[in-house]
């Protein structure tokens, strides 16, 4: 069991927000919900896909940071790197990180050719994943992968 690491209060403004990507709704409410319990300091939203937040992104506030969560598909597939260049694209100059069920260097590398400013293998802590997150967010760029 992993111990519990408390974050100092971040400089976020109050409608500063990180956006998750999923297709999965219990995916992606349950990276959400275990972000929330660690409270990072800033507030977290949800979409199925960038339509769903092009529609509702008015009202929102700013966003600081887009986590798109490619669970087991494969980065090569050329919808999921059409997805993630559009978020890139579409979100700039917010940084984009990937959450990916893989962590093969050539799926870092890849990521890191659309533009991603962080990849997140699904195997790490979400201490780590959050690492990654406020990183991007601070303008840095991190890729976490277990080389064995």
């Amino acid at each position: 069991m992993s111990e519990r690491v408390d974050y100092p209060p971040q400089t976020y403004a109050a409608n500063d927000y990180l956006a998750i990507f999923d297709k999965r709704n219990l995916d992606r409410e349950c990276l959400a919900n275990s972000l929330i319990s660690h409270q990072i300091g800033i507030s977290i939203f949800t979409f199925s896909g960038i339509a769903s937040w092009q529609q509702c992104k008015t009202t929102l506030g700013t966003l600081r940071v887009a986590v798109i969560n490619i669970g087991s598909n494969d980065i090569s597939d050329i919808s999921i790197r059409q997805e993630i260049t559009q978020l890139v694209t579409t979100l700039e100059p917010v940084p984009v990180v990937v959450l990916s069920n893989s962590q093969a260097l050539d799926h870092v590398l890849q990521a890191i050719d659309l533009g991603v400013h962080g990849f997140i293998p699904s195997s790490v802590d979400v201490d780590v994943c959050i690492e990654a997150i406020g990183l991007a967010i601070a303008g840095g760029r991190r890729c976490h992968v277990n080389l064995l």
